[in-house]
């Protein structure tokens, strides 16, 4: 931690300091557990491919 705050303290336009974090966006639905009445199924929509999506962001510690 004190690394992490020495870099923010020293934090200017020579020596930038940055947060990142990525996410990733599954358009395939999760299927999990459920219960419908007996012989009857629930229907689930899913796109014809498993389309995976990755978002990265980067954001400056001085200005936001």
């Amino acid at each position: 931690m004190a690394t992490i705050h020495n870099a923010l303290d020293e934090c200017s336009t020579e020596h930038p300091v940055f947060y990142e974090d990525e996410v990733f966006i599954h358009l395939n639905p999760k299927i999990g557990a459920d219960w419908k009445l007996l012989g009857k199924q629930k229907r689930g929509v899913t796109p014809e491919q498993n389309e995976k999506y990755s978002l990265d962001v980067a954001l400056h510690s001085g200005t936001g």
